[in-house]
């Protein structure tokens, strides 16, 4: 379970969870904590009859009582196919859905199976810098949220923050426009026009014919000699 690790009283730099099997012959996952020094077991699913083994999604449950673990989601980086174009967020949808529905009605969740203190707020980072965050507190357990606020970038990444955790995410889909901007020149002129310019302004202009040496830009004839190829 990710979130767990991302808690803010965890061991830092991070340490992986570890597995442990019990009398019984089954999986128990275990954390270390910084601030008491003890492991503690966290768990995903709920085990067979008879294991002990049930879905835990509070931190430290005993004997600090439990906290809800909050959850950070983010999407790939998306950027402009080539160095010169941007991008421009059109909108985002997140389908969210409730890790078990036949919670609901249970006084310890909502009327949509997330638990009672469920929310979620959207965000991205442009340029990788966060935008205002758009919460939505009444999150269906069907269809999806959109987030549709105009942001425009060469660097975007989706994301949304919840309060608990005990969620699935079904779907995620960022429409954006890609625009194309042309590069600064480093010149005032174009390659063909300079080039243009320089040949039609030729000091020296000579060709074959009786005169070789006859300068037929200004019709005067040059010295020297000529040699024959």
């Amino acid at each position: 379970m990710e979130p767990v690790r991302e808690w803010g009283t965890w061991l830092w730099p991070e340490t992986e969870p570890i597995e442990v099997v019990d009398d019984n012959g089954h999986q128990r996952f275990l954390c270390f904590d910084e601030i008491t020094g003890r492991y503690w077991e966290f768990g995903t699913r709920d085990g067979p009859q008879g294991s002990g083994l049930t879905a835990i999604y509070l931190d430290k449950m005993t004997p600090y009582g439990g906290a809800e673990i909050p959850c950070d989601v983010r999407i790939k980086e998306l950027t402009g196919p080539q160095e010169h174009r941007s991008l421009e967020h059109v909108e985002n949808h997140w389908y969210i859905r409730p890790n078990k529905p036949e919670n609901k009605g249970n006084p310890a969740y909502n009327a949509y199976g997330y638990r009672q203190a469920f929310y979620l707020d959207s965000y991205g980072y442009i340029d990788g810098i966060q935008t205002e965050k758009a919460r939505t507190k009444e999150v269906p357990d069907n269809g999806d949220l959109c987030y549709d606020r105009k942001l425009d970038c060469r660097r975007l990444i989706m994301g949304f923050y919840t309060s608990t955790s005990e969620f699935k995410v079904a779907k995620a889909d960022c429409y954006i426009n890609v625009k194309d901007m042309a590069g600064i020149r480093s010149e005032r002129t174009m390659k063909e026009w300079t080039w243009q310019a320089e040949v039609e302004n030729m000091f020296l202009w000579v060709t074959r014919g009786y005169q070789p040496l006859l300068n037929r830009a200004t019709n005067v004839l040059c010295t020297g000699n000529t040699t024959p190829w």
